[in-house]
């Protein structure tokens, strides 16, 4: 697999001077990533675009070729494939669709694709997809021009549809999470999502594991493969219903499972299961803090009315409150302006306006024993606090780490504000009370199940007589 997203050089199959060609996407891609190898740019038509010679053939090119990207139509590639075969390149990324997924003609292209790989031992990524992205070296071969709004990070995708997973790169660049790689499976004729997903278990610029899953190819395979990661792994599992099932099978030719199987097997393999956008982002930013070891939660609030919210919110997710000692409450309240709020927890300090004491109390709170993890709820006005608050979150980060104990951060201020802590501050940001809450309990469950999951299984034995035995078998 690391050949595929660490070429030196790769073939772009499929370029041509016309203004609609697709095939001249992914060379601006590749460009705009900051490819870090050599793009050869190939079509029939032969000519030049973007400075760059067009060969009619892979074949035409006097070096060798490490990747081959093809984006032609479905007729041409069992040929081109070949031509890739003799040539040596050995991994190819086939974007073209109009296969399986098209019907009984696509479907005989599909077997001599398979026929051609075999005689080249040549492995493949698709076809039908849109591509494969390394941030660490620039390489990003998607047809659709995109632009570098994703920062590099840790996280790694696997998608089995190209579109779902444009907008989770989006997504990852709202919520200023960072892409390792992303890859684009397609039909999985040759390399499927086990092989890939078993890659990213073991390649180290990647730290969480993303999964959209529209089928399930190999379904024992996947779960021993998810059960060996020390990763966090989460997965979208899509096509549960009949609707689902239908243009899953036009799109991507996914065969469905059973929805009540999978979300067993998720369980067993101990990867998270989510259904919707939201809880993805916030499964993603939830499992990068320490985890929450117990179920003693602490709120602290700047605003009594959160600080309910966020408290009943605490009781439906299993959590409990931790007991505050009467002499740490009472400290707080000498900073007050006037004692009109009676403390416990939820801490609520909406009499309190030096941030510096809300990083104490934060210190001392994770100090407690009794108390497993924090959700810090913050409401501030940009303009008068927005500095100051910044310099409290990047406190408040340094805490969550010398304690090792996670501080869920919510924030309610104006949108530009977050938007700049969600890109800047590398750190999770949410602006749900109870979303915040949930993914904490998320947190909790992910670690707790990891210690049951990745324990290793007891070899009973018993007791045994001997001789008895010795006697029965005479």
């Amino acid at each position: 697999m690391r050949e595929i997203f660490y070429p030196t050089s790769v073939a772009v199959i499929g370029v041509s001077n016309s203004p609609d060609n697709m095939g001249r996407g992914i060379v601006f891609n590749l460009t705009e990533f900051g490819f870090q190898g050599i793009i050869y740019q190939v079509g029939p038509k032969g000519g030049v675009f973007a400075g760059r010679r067009i060969y009619k053939s892979v074949l035409d090119i006097p070096d060798h070729v490490d990747l081959a990207v093809i984006l032609t139509p479905a007729r041409t590639v069992p040929g081109i494939l070949d031509e890739c075969g003799q040539k040596g390149i050995q991994r190819v990324v086939i974007e073209s669709a109009g296969f399986r997924e098209f019907g009984e003609a696509g479907k005989k292209i599909e077997e001599e694709i398979i026929r051609v790989a075999a005689k080249y031992n040549l492995r493949f990524v698709g076809p039908n997809c849109i591509g494969v992205i390394n941030m660490e070296n620039g390489l990003c071969t998607p047809f659709p021009p995109l632009r570098r709004i994703v920062r590099q990070g840790d996280i790694s995708m696997i998608s089995q549809s190209g579109g779902v997973g444009m907008s989770v790169l989006n997504l990852l660049a709202n919520e200023g999470l960072g892409l390792n790689k992303f890859v684009s499976a397609g039909n999985m004729l040759n390399i499927q999502t086990e092989e890939l997903l078993a890659y990213f278990i073991e390649d180290p610029g990647t730290k969480y594991i993303l999964l959209y899953l529209e089928g399930i190819q190999d379904g024992r395979q996947l779960m021993e493969i998810a059960r060996r990661s020390t990763k966090p792994i989460v997965a979208f599992k899509a096509n549960i219903g009949q609707f689902g099932k239908t243009i899953a099978s036009s799109h991507t030719a996914s065969l469905s499972s059973n929805d009540k199987v999978v979300d067993a097997a998720f369980r067993q393999g101990g990867i998270v299961r989510v259904h919707d956008a939201t809880t993805l982002g916030n499964d993603l930013k939830i499992l990068r803090l320490p985890p929450m070891r117990g179920k003693n939660l602490a709120i602290i609030s700047r605003s009594g009315g959160h600080a309910v919210i966020a408290a009943d919110a605490c009781e439906m997710s299993g959590f409990s409150l931790a007991p505050f000692p009467q002499e740490f409450l009472e400290e707080i309240e000498r900073h007050f302006r006037a004692s009109v709020i009676k403390l416990t927890n939820p801490l609520d300090l909406g009499d309190l306006f030096d941030l510096d004491i809300y990083l104490k109390i934060i210190d001392r709170t994770l100090a407690q024993q009794e108390v497993d993890g924090i959700v810090f709820l913050h409401t501030f006005n940009a303009m008068m606090e927005g500095q100051k608050s910044r310099d409290l979150f990047h406190q408040l980060i340094e805490l969550s780490q010398k304690y090792d104990k996670p501080v869920a951060l919510y924030v309610s201020t104006e949108d530009q504000e977050v938007n700049y802590l969600k890109r800047n501050l590398n750190y999770p940001v949410f602006t749900q009370v109870v979303e915040t809450v949930r993914a904490l309990g998320l947190n909790r469950w992910y670690y707790g199940e990891m210690l049951r999951v990745r324990q290793p299984k007891e070899i009973p034995s018993f007791q045994a007589d001997k001789e008895a035995a010795r006697i029965n078998l005479r």
